[in-house]
């Protein structure tokens, strides 16, 4: 996909920028790691309501980890014809790589039920009238966050619009 490390998929690929909503959704006690990825040269803008609209090719990433261990991995991609699509990754037992499912799935993930949705699944969340994004959007990224790579704290969105892909003009 080129999200991730071709080295170590475990690891984003260089140029992703984490980010981490104010108030994130339970999803069954699993930690999530999120990313985001614009394509160079583009820029994110804010809508009137405090959305993010995303150039054509933005890749939104959601990791999932249960019991120490990564077991799912979505992407959310904005297609040459404006539409977002939903791609569910499940990765191995030995997380030596993901798979990508062509439906959904249930599996017992040390005695929980874990539920990978099929790509129709995750239009039913990420509705138009919900701005197809979730997560990043003013309200939710205008917060501080650790930021790994440089172990400092600062506002997502200030750090957005400083490295150039938001459009802070709001």
């Amino acid at each position: 996909t080129g999200c991730v490390d071709p080295n170590n998929p475990m690891e984003m690929a260089e140029g992703l920028i984490p980010f981490e909503p104010n108030a994130p959704f339970w999803s069954d006690g699993a930690i999530k790691t999120r990313w985001m990825a614009i394509p160079d040269g583009t820029m994110v803008t804010i809508d009137t309501d405090g959305r993010f609209v995303y150039p054509t090719g933005s890749v939104l990433v959601k990791s999932f980890e249960v019991g120490g261990k990564l077991i799912e991995t979505r992407l959310f991609v904005l297609h040459e014809d404006g539409e977002w699509g939903g791609y569910v990754y499940e990765w191995r037992d030995d997380e030596s790589d993901a798979d990508l499912l062509s439906s959904g799935k249930v599996k017992d993930i040390n005695g929980q039920t874990w539920i990978y949705p099929s790509r129709s699944e995750c239009l039913s969340c990420h509705t138009a009238n919900a701005g197809r994004v979730l997560g990043p959007e003013i309200m939710q990224l205008n917060g501080d966050m650790i930021y790994t790579e440089t172990n400092r704290i600062s506002n997502q969105v200030a750090t957005l619009a400083h490295i150039g892909i938001l459009d802070a003009a709001y």
